[in-house]
């Protein structure tokens, strides 16, 4: 239980997805408010850009790993329950069909 509460507790990834955002938004600003010349703030808003997208790939990988753990984990919570219940399911039939048959005896 506690391997899942700090597995799905995102805040980290949350906070730096936030930073990321603010980042890119005063770099914009910043460009738009320096003195450069068309050529150059069309290759630093692409430049930044592709810094960006590149961050949000990222956060999105490290976001659909986590999930796919947690799926995973999920899984195999679900199959060991099946077992446990198979195992019950099978000593409760034993259990009755020995009752059934001291009772016939």
């Amino acid at each position: 239980m506690r391997e899942y509460m700090t597995e799905s507790s995102g805040g980290g990834s949350g906070f730096l997805m936030g930073l990321a955002c603010g980042a890119a938004v005063g770099a914009a600003v910043a460009l738009l408010l320096a003195p450069k010349s068309g050529v150059e703030m069309r290759e630093d808003l692409a430049t930044r850009a592709n810094d960006l997208k590149r961050a949000a790939t990222e956060t999105y990988d490290d976001a659909m790993g986590r999930v796919n753990r947690m799926v995973e984990k999920g899984k195999r919570l679900a199959k060991d329950g099946q077992d446990v219940v198979r195992q019950a399911a099978n000593e409760i039939t034993d259990a009755g069909t020995s009752a059934a048959q001291r009772f016939n005896s």
